[in-house]
């Protein structure tokens, strides 16, 4: 990470640096004094700030989200000499520990005092921390306390950096603190050039995706037209299944009961003309001239004696019907006279 530091003293003298830092350690530049802030990834601004309240806290759980925020503002409340709507505030996070904490607060007045001084210089930062956030919470000895506090902000911001590179235990004071004008101009560039890429983004997704579906919508209608096809040929063919069935014991029964074909074909003929596709005879016995029926229907037919009256080789007698109630199936008992030589 390219970082750049802007350092305020005691005596408002200002001070730049920059370099790069990794968890091997912090490279800093020759030139300290940066040209163009977007070529630095993140820009802090650091000073040891007066009446800067700091507080270390150790919470009894680990907390995320607005629950930690709430639990250590409730904590730093009860310390504040002043309301809370009159201080910027923040914490640290030591390491991987879930529940130390160091809480800062500065007096809104002075950080505007700070940000006024960074505007003369006509300089940018991302984030403003106090420089007493990063004294050591528990020195070793008196004396490394003393050496401690007689480094510069700057230098205990370098001290620190390699621990935490990309700053993500620190909770600073950015983007709603620092006013626009301060912010480096990358965050309003890179912010319009990421929107217009997500736009190109979604134009482009949307006009695949709407390629893909006028494809898919031909091929469905296209399947969806041949489906019926094959399932009304399934259709026929499983009708002209039932005939040939019902054909093949029709003449097994003639057989059976030794008519004659000569005078039965001709009156087969003419019901087949005469039922509806719904209706196919499964049964046939004749005696003498009296001719018993067994039709097989997939509903009832109230017409059915109507239509036979009309042949002219055989008289209507009469007719039995059984209907099924589960499924309106019905079967029905013909009598008829044939009326052939």
């Amino acid at each position: 990470m390219h970082f750049g530091i802007i350092e305020i003293n005691r005596d408002g003298e200002l001070a730049t640096k920059t370099g790069s830092v990794s968890r091997r350690g912090v490279y800093l530049d020759a030139d300290e004094v940066w040209r163009d802030a977007s070529s630095l990834d993140v820009i802090g601004l650091v000073a040891d700030t007066p009446s800067t309240v700091i507080h270390d806290v150790v919470l009894p759980a680990p907390l995320k989200g607005r629950n930690l925020e709430s639990a250590l503002a409730y904590e730093l409340e009860s310390r504040l000499p002043i309301p809370m709507d009159q201080v910027f505030w923040g914490y640290r996070r030591y390491g991987r520990d879930n529940t130390r904490f160091r809480l800062f607060a500065i007096r809104k007045t002075v950080v505007d005092a700070l940000l006024a001084r960074v505007r003369e210089a006509n300089l940018s930062c991302d984030y403003f921390v106090p420089g007493q956030v990063f004294n050591d919470a528990e020195p070793m000895s008196r004396e490394w306390l003393d050496n401690e506090r007689n480094f510069s902000p700057a230098e205990r911001v370098l001290r620190y950096l390699p621990s935490d590179p990309a700053v993500k235990n620190l909770s600073l004071l950015r983007e709603a603190v620092i006013p626009a004008d301060i912010r480096p101009v990358r965050h309003r560039r890179w912010k319009r050039l990421y929107q217009l890429l997500l736009g190109l983004l979604l134009v482009a997704a949307f006009g695949v995706l709407w390629n893909r579906y006028e494809r898919f919508s031909e091929d469905y209608d296209t399947l969806t037209e041949r489906r019926q096809q094959l399932e009304h040929d399934l259709e026929e063919a499983a009708a002209t299944t039932r005939t040939l069935v019902q054909a093949k014991e029709l003449a097994r029964k003639i057989t059976e009961n030794k008519i004659g074909s000569t005078a039965v074909l001709p009156l087969l003929a003419d019901l087949s003309e005469r039922l509806p596709e719904y209706m196919w005879l499964a049964g046939y016995t004749q005696s003498g001239d009296m001719i018993e029926l067994t039709i097989m229907s997939t509903k009832d037919d109230p017409d059915l004696p109507r239509t036979l009256s009309k042949s002219t080789i055989y008289q209507f007698i009469n007719q039995r019907k059984t209907t099924r109630p589960e499924d309106q199936s019905t079967t029905f008992t013909v009598k008829l006279r044939s009326l052939l030589p």
